[in-house]
């Protein structure tokens, strides 16, 4: 399974409580791999965080269940973390909002001012 170039906004459920963007549940049949994605999640330190297996609620971007506390078969690169602007160019999906890939828009018009609208509650969240 890969999760490439993606971008996840999703860090709490409908009631509130924290929520993981992905969850794999026990091992791959060849391997897991997460790159180049932006999670909205904020995390200390480099990654990938620590595996919170079978807890939940826990304000992390990802977990592996049913496997214990180690991560099986998992790999992380080049991931972004937080809410603040991307740091470097081709991480998660759209890559930019503004600058368009090669010239050509990733996202029309009024899917990036949607967007942006969509990551205004979670920017404020980042200046309390």
């Amino acid at each position: 399974m890969e999760v490439r170039r993606c971008t996840f906004a999703f860090t709490h459920n409908i009631d509130g409580q924290n929520a993981q963007a992905i969850v794999f549940r026990g091992y791959p049949e060849d391997k897991y791999v997460t790159e180049n994605n932006r999670f909205m999640h904020e995390i200390d330190g480099a990654e990938p965080v620590a595996n919170v297996a079978n807890e939940g609620y826990e304000p992390v971007p990802y977990r592996q269940v049913n496997v214990g506390t180690e991560w099986v078969d998992w790999t992380f690169a080049n991931n972004q973390y937080g809410v603040g602007e991307p740091h470097e160019p081709g991480v998660g999906a759209p890559v930019n909002l503004d600058a368009p890939l090669a010239g050509k828009p990733l996202v029309d018009a009024e899917r990036r001012r949607g967007l942006r609208i969509a990551l205004r509650p979670l920017e404020s969240q980042n200046d309390q």
